[in-house]
C-alpha cells in the first residue's frame, strides 16, 4: 500500500528458506467512469464483516469505511476488441 514500508523482512525470510526472489509486474487496472457502468449487470462483492486480518500475528484490522466492489466478466468479442 502507498506509504507503507516495504516488506523486506518477509522477503529476507523467504530468501533464507531457499526461495528464489524476483519481482512481478502487478499492473494497475484501467480507471472507468462510474456513470458508464451498468451496475445492475454486475455481481456485488461486499467486504468482510467483520474484516479479517491477513496475518495470524494480528487479531484485529484497523480500516476506515469499506467500499463496495462489483465484478463482471468479459467474452471473446470484448477480448478481441481490447487486443487491437
Amino acid at each position: 500500500r502507498m506509504g507503507d514500508p516495504p516488506s523486506t523482512a518477509l522477503a529476507d525470510t523467504f530468501a533464507r528458506a531457499g526461495f528464489r526472489m524476483g519481482r512481478l509486474k502487478t499492473g494497475t487496472p484501467p480507471r472507468l467512469r462510474a456513470s458508464s457502468i451498468e451496475y445492475d449487470a454486475c455481481a456485488v462483492q461486499y467486504g468482510d464483516d467483520p474484516p479479517k486480518p491477513f496475518s495470524f500475528l494480528n487479531s484485529t484490522v484497523r480500516i476506515g469505511q469499506q467500499m463496495t466492489c462489483w465484478s463482471t466478466r468479459t467474452n471473446q468479442r470484448t477480448h478481441d476488441l481490447v487486443s487491437k
